[in-house]
């Protein structure tokens, strides 16, 4: 996610509402297709795990997988799988209260 926030040109336009974003202090990046939620529930099929069974540390904010080989996996999968459209702050908090959380 970061190399994608760091190859934007400013201004940015968000990928839903068109609005002008300035800077990257007013970007918030998504997932576009396929979703962070679908990332992950791939991931665990193919490794055969429930997400119930993996050990997580940090708290709301900030989560991290207890199991570092697990964590590596996971961070190269996503890396090769996600895609990223650039939303503003509020267009991205609206989309994610549509989808209920």
């Amino acid at each position: 996610m970061r190399a994608y926030r760091d190859c934007l040109n400013y201004p940015v336009y968000c990928a839903i509402s068109g609005d002008t974003i300035p800077s990257p202090y007013e970007l918030h990046v998504d997932h576009k297709s396929p979703t962070f939620l679908e990332i992950v529930t791939k991931f665990l099929k193919l490794k055969l795990l429930n997400l119930e069974d993996i050990a997580i540390i940090g708290n709301g904010e900030s989560v991290k997988l207890a199991d570092i080989n697990l964590s590596k996996e996971f961070y190269d999968y996503h890396s090769k799988t996600a895609t990223y459209q650039p939303l503003t702050k509020q267009t991205h908090i609206d989309k994610t209260k549509k989808k209920g959380g």
